[in-house]
């Protein structure tokens, strides 16, 4: 049995609608017709761990972008990592090579970083 994550719940369900939204009923004809294996498509339909391999090949079978299957996802699900604006990247990474040198970052980028980071809190409540 392959790792289950919470999170591939709601892929699966993509997943499932648009086998559905293609004509296809049953999990297991739909895999017939397009040549996948029978167990390895029903594991996808039941929210269990993706390969890459294994998602191209998908992507391909339901004739979807991955953008789209991507985007699909980010709608439904509440748990998915957000983008972190550039701006603030390059705050982040002179916080991390001012920690490697041992020197301290100063009072005006420090401030901008706590400041964004309880913006990117609010925004997640």
């Amino acid at each position: 049995m392959g790792v289950r994550d919470k999170r591939f719940f709601d892929l699966a369900s993509i997943i499932r609608k648009r086998r559905l939204e293609l004509g296809y009923k049953s999990a297991e004809k739909f895999a017939y017709d397009n040549n996948l294996n029978r167990s390895v498509y029903q594991r996808w339909e039941n929210a269990e761990d993706l390969n890459v391999t294994s998602l191209i090949k998908l992507l391909y079978t339901l004739k979807m972008s991955a953008s789209t299957l991507f985007g699909k996802w980010e709608q439904v699900s509440d748990d998915m990592p957000q983008d972190i604006p550039s701006d603030e990247l390059l705050l982040l990474a002179a916080e991390r090579k001012a920690s490697y040198k041992r020197i301290k970052p100063t009072k005006k980028v420090m401030k901008e970083v706590k400041k964004r980071r309880a913006r990117r809190i609010r925004n997640h409540e």
